[in-house]
């Protein structure tokens, strides 16, 4: 049995004239695969492409030498012997796997992984096709609405019964008289909002109600704004 340590250069067959019946290959180095012809009767043979280390060859006829190439410069261990031959796996040795490993996650059986620090992704881009549409939640637009000033006198008349606003301001525009509102039958005495000369009264909760003034004596002008 011979054991032979062969340094190969990159795209140059190398032509090693030891003769035997078994070939083993134990290590490839750096290379990813070796192509390996026999030597027999002078003549080489067919190439045996990108043998891996652990590659064992057994003949039923002796070989008179091998020819080994590689794509890059390496070295590379081979047994060449007559006798019987095999490569034990011991603790700590490294094992190839050209095509890497492949593991298959279902809903079923997902793979858990553990992360011990954020991890951050990167850009992610989101395809939107009718068939496969992504909600989206549009905010609102907000419009301002100044309304025309309302005329209150000392009958209960309406301010302001948009049903759409969200916000209603009023504000008193006279000098002198205090401004009441409330419901249909407000007075001075059951205003639950007064508002004196110059005050404003901003509304949120019940802003599309309709809502009614009086006025202290003389009529006000009474300036609205709502928010839609």
């Amino acid at each position: 049995m011979a054991y032979e340590t062969l340094r190969l250069i990159a795209g140059q067959p190398y032509r090693h004239d030891v003769p035997g019946r078994r070939l083993l290959v134990d290590d490839i180095g750096i290379a990813e695969g070796v192509d390996i012809q026999l030597i027999r009767n002078g003549e080489a043979g067919k190439v045996m492409p990108s043998r891996k280390a652990a590659f064992l060859y057994v003949g039923d006829f002796d070989y008179e030498g091998a020819i080994f190439t590689s794509t890059v410069t390496t070295k590379i261990g081979v047994f060449m012997t007559y006798s019987q031959v095999n490569l034990g796996i011991t603790d700590g040795a490294t094992v190839k796997i050209p095509e890497g490993v492949h593991i298959n996650s279902s809903v079923a059986d997902p793979v858990h992984v553990a992360l011990d620090a954020p991890v951050t992704i990167g850009s992610v881009t989101v395809n939107n096709s009718n068939a496969q549409a992504v909600p989206v939640q549009h905010q609102a637009l907000i419009v301002i609405v100044d309304a025309a000033p309302v005329s209150i006198g000392t009958n209960p008349a309406v301010i302001s019964g948009d049903a759409t606003l969200k916000i209603l301001r009023v504000r008193n525009g006279h000098a002198d008289a205090a401004l009441f509102i409330g419901g249909a039958g407000v007075t001075a005495e059951n205003a639950a909002v007064v508002l004196q000369p110059g005050d404003l009264w901003e509304e949120t909760s019940a802003a599309g109600a309709i809502w009614y003034g009086v006025s202290s004596g003389p009529t006000i002008s009474v300036k609205i704004q709502g928010v839609k």
